[in-house]
């Protein structure tokens, strides 16, 4: 493999993992970061780039995608994708807040489109590349509470359901082994952090979500979807034909 890309949101990012644990915004210690630093340590990718941004939605994922080098899409890739959440929590913040906007019910079917549409574009423009799509976390953990976290604190219950329901929409979709999609990837990024959030009890100090602001990953958070995302490699590496002869990946 030549490179591997993060795109997406702030499940990837090192910015609250890294104040979770104290070492600084600077601190390389996002999902991203972590992964990219073990499969640079491993020899398996040569460079990485972290293209995800904090707020990031699903059509900005495009924008990140402009920032990658045009030879790079033609190269052997592994790339991680989280979004969706925002989008949302956004469409959820302005039918709060706006009178006119759509329904749950309306935006959400919305939302899951753009989201195949985002996977089925990266599958085309990167045709030798690694893919993994992820399910959301859910800090709420179904409880209906999401304490001191601002506006989604308001939007909590749709919230919670829209993550649910988006997450278990891709776990439909790339959580098989349809063929059509053999360079995809899922990777249940909620089962991983289920029960860790308000039904845990120690939500602030478990470290699975920034404790400053629980929508947020947390440094143990931010390890375990890394973890989870080289679990995945390594299987799909021991075993894809056409990456096998080409990928040393030992743990």
């Amino acid at each position: 493999m030549d490179y591997y890309i993060g795109l997406g949101d702030s499940i990837s990012i090192s910015s609250y993992p890294s104040l979770d644990s104290n070492q600084g915004r600077s601190a390389l210690v996002g999902a991203v970061d972590l992964a990219g630093i073990e499969l640079l340590e491993r020899g398996i990718v040569k460079e990485v780039y972290n293209l995800a941004e904090d707020g990031a939605e699903i059509n900005d994922v495009y924008t990140q995608l402009t920032k990658i080098p045009p030879g790079v899409r033609i190269q052997a890739n592994i790339i991680t994708l989280t979004a969706g959440g925002n989008d949302i929590s956004f469409s959820a913040m302005r039918r709060r807040g706006q009178a006119g906007q759509p329904s749950y019910e309306r935006y959400m079917p919305k939302i899951v489109d753009r989201y195949n549409l985002l996977v089925a574009h990266i599958y085309r423009e990167f045709p030798n590349s690694l893919i993994i799509v992820n399910s959301l976390y859910d800090p709420t953990d179904g409880t209906g509470e999401l304490p001191n976290c601002g506006q989604w604190t308001q939007i909590r219950d749709e919230y919670s359901r829209g993550r649910r329901e988006l997450g278990d929409h891709i776990r439909s979709i790339w959580g098989g082994t349809d063929i059509k999609w053999n360079r995809v990837l899922f990777c249940d990024v909620f089962k991983a952090f289920d029960g860790h959030g308000m039904k845990s009890g120690c939500i602030r100090s478990n470290g699975y979500y920034y404790k400053d602001f629980l929508i947020e990953p947390g440094h143990i958070g931010a390890i375990t979807i890394s973890d989870l995302w080289l679990d995945a490699m390594q299987e799909f590496f021991h075993k894809a034909p056409y990456t096998a002869s080409a990928v040393s990946f030992s743990r």
